[in-house]
């Protein structure tokens, strides 16, 4: 393959997979605010008895607190999540799932389980296992070429 084709083609894949939709099997949420439960979730589940800040999702998705607080607005505006300030340090804003929330995500996770159990049977368990791990190491091989990138280099 052309060096100079790489960059396209892989533009062009992952563009292919951002646009697939997968919010209309969802039930009652999109496909963003199942993530960012997802991720409120796994926080939650890795700092145990530890709050979730905006801050650790901030820094967790590498992207700007703009967008985590607007995602995190609509989420509270759906009731299915809460936001309050930290009793020892009102400049931080401890997030919690609500009931609603937790339901809402464990309802989509069985709907995406039972999605991408078919998906692996039409792919093939052993692609599906592979292109994982593929996505997996390619994801963090351009975290670290990310972190060293000279453009003079």
């Amino acid at each position: 393959m052309d060096t100079l084709q790489v960059p396209s083609d892989l533009f062009t894949a992952i563009r292919n997979m951002r646009k697939l939709d997968f919010s209309n099997r969802l039930d009652g949420i999109t496909e963003r605010e199942y993530f960012f439960l997802g991720i409120l979730h796994c926080l939650a589940k890795k700092q145990g008895s530890e709050p979730v800040y905006v801050s650790s999702i901030v820094t967790e998705l590498n992207i700007s607190g703009p967008a985590v607080s607007k995602m995190l607005r609509n989420l509270e505006e759906r009731q299915l999540i809460s936001r309050r300030p930290d009793k020892s340090d009102r400049r931080n804003t401890i997030v919690t799932l609500t009931d609603k929330g937790l339901r809402a995500k464990s309802e989509a996770d069985k709907i995406a389980a039972v999605f991408f159990d078919k998906v692996s049977e039409r792919f093939g368990k052993a692609n599906m296992d592979k292109f994982v791990d593929l996505l997996t190491k390619f994801s963090r091989t351009v975290a670290e070429v990310s972190k060293d990138f000279d453009l003079e280099n």
